[in-house]
């Protein structure tokens, strides 16, 4: 399969195991609160923000696998591959033995970090180590494997084994909770499913990866000197990520009380696909480019930082533009009116995570291309203003304090610093990144949102189907435009021959 093919079919297959996701989340969240209550969700939704954040302890070798093994299919080097994630196998090992270490002491003093009330104590110290030994346990050493595929990028079989994960977790917990079972069952489906993906992917890895092997002579200490020093940074880099997607409910819990976490975490969850569906795009531009990097091709670098920003950020445009218009009413006919506070929040996170988006494409260029310690100080920066500026915010502000304070700490060192230094490293001037990256995806946006808003006031909502119904006009003008004004001559030219090249009929032999 020639470079161009893999990556569509990559490409295809993310966007459709994420609308699998999608899918699943729109369903099961109301139906789950229904079942087993706000307080319940709160806990649940405060949990997993927790032990999200001990996924840092992964410190960036999981990336690291990702750019070396990368390499080394370039190379064609096996030995060189194996002997790395034998290496990173072994600090996996040590990693889960330190985690287990902090998840028995959060354990102890959960109820009163988080000041848990009475009636939810007793359910929450199960829950953590149910879901700790999910997300932290097993989730750390056994990411080895996917990050190998995804380096190799056989993304396409990550997706197939994600999507059967999430369908057995979406049909397990229905039936669990239609069964009258509450949140210690939802925690063991949960775990149930994501033992089906991971054993997935060790499976796979074996099966397809050429002469895959383990093993503890392979372990090599001056390859850990070599990927720590890039892993150092790439730890850094996902303090920032955590801090935008898994720190904000515990924020909020500290200055309102754990209905307000639900409201939030509602919010955050529809950002959050929102954030992710184009981040499907983003994330298979890392290995690209280290395979460019590896074989020196600068003019294709240049074109995926600058170009494929544009592309990145299209749906995440589409997707914000529609909830601007009708996220109140998406939260009210989705979860319940309790939620509708949660509208003005889900705004300006989507905003975050729309302009997000070119902070996804210039990150992907400078780690995979030997510039990992600017993305790590950039993390720092947006690490140490998101907080300060949400503690402060939401006192203030409240529930839309926390979200602004994530809004402004990241357009603030994206745009005047990460950005910047990409351009200036691939010899792009920051002006033209703005006209051929920036303008063509949000100028769509403002046509979009006109025709959306008149819709809704032509025709106000009565559900969520009618809301997808008024917000596809505006999508479909924003397609048009996008295809006819923001898309250049020669990449629809690209576009237009390869996929003539790819469905072109087969030639029918003469005389026959």
């Amino acid at each position: 399969m020639s470079r161009t093919a893999q990556f569509a079919v990559n490409a295809v297959t993310n966007y459709g195991r994420m609308l699998v996701s999608i899918v699943a989340v729109m369903v099961l969240t109301p139906y789950i609160i229904a079942k087993i209550g706000t307080d319940d969700f709160g806990l649940w939704s405060l949990v997993i923000s927790a032990l999200g954040l001990l996924s840092l302890l992964d410190l960036g070798f999981g990336t690291g696998v990702v750019k070396y093994v990368a390499q080394c299919s370039a190379s064609g080097d096996l030995d060189r591959r194996n002997r790395i994630l034998s290496t990173l196998a072994a600090v996996y090992v040590i990693i889960t033995l330190i985690s287990a270490v902090i998840i028995a002491v959060l354990a102890l003093f959960f109820n009163r970090w988080f000041d848990i009330p009475a009636a939810e104590q007793q359910k929450a110290l199960p829950l953590l180590w149910i879901l700790a030994v999910r997300f932290v346990l097993l989730a750390l050493p056994l990411s080895l494997f996917r990050n190998a595929l995804f380096g190799e990028q056989r993304v396409y079989a990550i997706n197939i084994l994600q999507v059967v994960s999430t369908i057995a977790y979406a049909v397990g917990s229905w039936l669990v909770l239609y069964l009258g079972y509450g949140l210690m069952a939802l925690a063991w489906v949960n775990l149930g499913a994501m033992l089906i993906e991971y054993l997935g992917y060790i499976w796979y890895a074996y099966a397809r990866m050429e002469g895959l092997r383990l093993s503890l002579q392979l372990v090599d200490r001056r390859l850990l000197k070599e990927s720590a020093s890039f892993s150092g940074a790439q730890f850094l880099i996902n303090i920032a990520a955590l801090i935008l997607l898994k720190t904000d409910p515990i924020i909020v819990k500290a200055f309102l009380p754990l209905s307000a976490v639900a409201v939030y975490a509602v919010a955050l969850k529809i950002a959050e696909n929102a954030y992710l569906l184009p981040k499907q795009f983003t994330n298979l531009l890392g290995p690209l480019a280290a395979q460019l990097k590896e074989k020196a091709e600068e003019t294709k670098i240049r074109f995926l930082f600058v170009n494929c920003t544009k592309f990145a950020m299209a749906p995440s445009v589409i997707l914000a533009v529609a909830m601007y218009v009708f996220g109140k009413e998406t939260l009210v006919f989705w979860v319940g009116q309790d939620f509708a506070p949660g509208g003005p929040v889900l705004m300006v996170l989507l905003t975050a995570m729309m302009l997000g988006m070119a902070e996804l494409t210039s990150s992907a260029v400078l780690s995979m291309t030997g510039h990992h310690r600017i993305t790590a100080w950039a993390a720092v920066a947006e690490v140490i203003l998101n907080v300060g500026l949400s503690v402060v915010l939401v006192q203030w502000m409240g529930l839309v304090g926390v979200a602004v304070g994530t809004l402004v700490s990241g357009g603030l060192i994206d745009y005047f610093f990460t950005i910047r230094r990409t351009c200036e490293l691939h010899g792009v001037s920051y002006g033209s990144y703005i006209l051929r990256a920036l303008a063509p995806a949000l100028l769509p946006g403002a046509a979009q949102y006109a025709v959306t808003l008149a819709l809704k006031h032509w025709l106000p909502p009565t559900g969520l189907l009618s809301i997808g119904a008024l917000v596809l006009p505006g999508a479909l003008l924003y397609l048009l435009l996008f295809w006819f004004f923001s898309i250049e001559r020669s990449e629809k030219d690209l576009l237009v021959s390869k996929l003539l090249r790819r469905f072109r009929p087969l030639r029918v032999a003469p005389g026959v």
